[in-house]
């Protein structure tokens, strides 16, 4: 690594003629073994999963979640990535890759979950036909939610949203 004097610096043609001295004591110029050019340069590399990538970033339109706009640009992301290099590829991150993250973590724990709350009830109920019943009854209250949720405009969903569920 070398660097020349900031008048040297200056002009890219002063940098061509640049000499550099090498065994035996003869010069060369840093023509003969470098490539001097006028350019841009990435500051900074972004990686994920130690590959290098390039992020594009977008906001959903308010009231549309980022899940139903994934669905309505499929078609079109599709025929993107079969127009890619080989090796090149297009994922999807934000709040969908959190919820498939979320989702996937919830789904490991179900099994236990329904096991201890079938035991649960029937240690409270003492009875197998009562659990039955309890359990049977329980998705009418998907009713209720959906009641509630469709004239707020709540969505059914892992995300956060703001305080609008009461206007």
């Amino acid at each position: 690594m070398a660097r020349g004097d900031a008048k040297a610096r200056e002009d890219i043609k002063t940098l061509r003629e640049l000499q550099f001295t090498v065994q035996g004591g003869r010069a060369i110029p840093l023509l003969a073994f470098a490539r001097v050019e006028y350019g841009f340069e990435e500051s900074y590399v972004w990686r994920r999963g130690l590959l290098p990538t390039i992020t594009v970033q977008a906001d959903v339109a308010p009231g549309v979640q980022a899940a139903t706009a994934i669905k309505a640009i499929a078609p079109q992301l599709d025929k993107l990535r079969s127009e890619l290099p080989v090796g090149a590829r297009i994922e999807i991150g934000g709040a969908v890759e959190k919820t498939q993250q979320s989702a996937a973590s919830l789904q490991a724990v179900y099994p236990v979950m329904i096991f201890l709350m079938l035991t649960l009830l029937m240690m409270q109920l003492q009875s197998m036909q009562l659990m039955l019943l309890v359990v049977s009854v329980a998705p009418l209250g998907l009713i209720g939610v959906v009641g509630v949720m469709l004239p707020t405009g709540a969505p059914m969903g892992f995300r956060r949203h703001p305080r609008r569920y009461f206007p």
